[in-house]
Order: C-alpha cells, then sequence, then structure tokens
C-alpha cells in the first residue's frame, strides 16, 4: 500500500509540474515587409521622409529580421513573447560604408526594444523610456 501511494504522490506532482518554457506566441501577424516611418529616441518622432531615409524591415516566420539601411543590412533574431513583448538579439551589419545618422539611429535602438504595438497597418516597436520606431506594412 505504500508504494501505491508513493506511485499516485508521484504521478500528481509531475502532473502538476509547470515548464519553464514560455508560452508560444503566434508571429504570423509580423511576416512582413515593413517600411520604417518615424522613430524615436527622446520622444519627439522623427519622420523618415523628412530625412530622405528608406529603411525597410522584413520578419522571417522562422524568428529571423532583416533590416535594409541606406547602405548596410543588419540581421538578428526577434522572439514574440505574451502580453506584446518582444526579444530582439543577435545584431550584426554589414559595413560597406556609413549609413545616414538616421540609420545608425534605428541600429541603437534596437537593442533597447522590448515590447510592440500593432494597430491595424502600423508596428511600433517600443524600447526604454520614449525610445520608439514606427513601421508602416509594405
Amino acid at each position: 500500500m505504500k508504494a501505491n501511494s508513493l506511485g499516485v504522490s508521484f504521478i500528481i506532482f509531475v502532473a502538476c509540474t509547470k515548464t519553464s518554457d514560455p508560452v508560444a506566441v503566434d508571429n504570423s501577424f509580423l511576416i512582413h515587409t515593413w517600411k520604417v516611418f518615424a522613430i524615436s529616441e527622446t520622444g519627439t518622432w522623427q519622420n523618415a521622409s523628412d530625412n530622405n531615409y528608406n529603411s525597410i524591415f522584413t520578419f522571417s516566420k522562422e524568428g529571423g529580421l532583416s533590416i535594409t539601411l541606406d547602405v548596410n543590412i543588419c540581421g538578428g533574431n526577434y522572439k514574440v513573447e505574451p502580453n506584446n513583448k518582444i526579444a530582439m538579439d543577435w545584431w550584426g551589419c554589414t559595413k560597406k560604408c556609413c549609413d545616414a545618422d538616421y540609420g545608425k539611429t534605428i541600429t541603437s535602438l534596437l537593442w533597447e526594444i522590448n515590447n510592440y504595438s500593432l494597430n491595424r497597418d502600423t508596428l511600433i516597436l517600443i524600447g526604454r523610456a520614449n525610445m520608439r520606431i514606427a513601421l508602416v506594412k509594405q
């Protein structure tokens, strides 16, 4: 009898143990090409069109992200998490030449991104304080 109650206790314990893996979140809403519309480092938006800038973000289903700047191309990984969280890591860029200051600002903001907001065809990547990158679906 003692062995049976021990076995039942083990089954209950295993069945009730939480896994440490985060809940998978559907990333299909991101799987598009997005054009940078504006950026904000301090709460003031700078429009890409005012800077004659045309940067493109391309999110893949597998969790890859490529960014076409005015000269260079950057790449990394992303993971959509619950509660509008997004994790980004491993950023690397080609070094063909010098990107405009606007492009350099975009790549520096990427290290700070941890949330997102989606409203129809506008995706806003959100970082600490007032750091934002606004993207429009292409």
